[in-house]
């Protein structure tokens, strides 16, 4: 993701000189419409692939963050004792996180 930030900066930069020399005659319009052009669409697909990676890395994070709470709540259970004496608990914890406790109402261990 920073080569595509530091790529949407390098394309500013080069878009900032192309105006320039235009407005001082140093390029000729006609090229200075074509770079131009070409600069829109690198520009747009950079933004693209910015939002993209963004999604990417916050879809990382949140899978990340669950794996850790599943782990916690798995070291909470570790010692034998506890789980047995919790058992219920643990079961309401992990339907629960399955998405299936609605099917565990009375739930009898």
């Amino acid at each position: 993701m920073i080569f595509c930030l530091s790529g949407n900066f390098q394309n500013n930069i080069l878009a900032e000189t192309l105006c320039e020399d235009n407005a001082l005659g140093r390029l000729p319009d006609a090229r200075y419409a074509a770079l131009d052009a070409q600069y829109a669409k690198e520009q747009e697909a950079l933004s693209k692939e910015i939002t993209e990676l963004e999604k990417s890395v916050k879809g990382y994070n949140q899978g990340k963050r669950s794996a850790e709470k599943f782990i916690a709540m798995i070291d909470k259970y570790q010692d034998f004792d506890t789980m047995k004496q919790h058992k219920h608990d643990l079961w309401r914890e992990l339907a629960g996180r399955a998405g299936i406790r609605h099917a565990l109402p009375n739930l009898s261990l």
